[in-house]
């Protein structure tokens, strides 16, 4: 994923930025997402309020 209009790519990607995919990512029905567009409706930073997790990679998507 990438900010609409950043060119950087250095600032994390928050809820209400317009994003592009910018590479291959299969989708529901087996469809490329690469290119298309969005709203980011939720982020998830890992570990974000316990620092000592250990479980992170067991969750689900970090962004919808």
């Amino acid at each position: 994923m990438r900010r609409l209009g950043d060119a950087s790519g250095s600032a994390p990607i928050t809820e209400g930025d317009r994003v592009v995919v910018v590479e291959d990512v299969a989708i529901k029905g087996g469809f490329n997402a690469n290119g298309r567009t969005g709203t980011v409706t939720d982020a998830w930073v890992i570990c974000e309020t316990d620092p000592a997790c250990c479980c992170a990679e067991l969750t689900t998507v970090p962004l919808t």
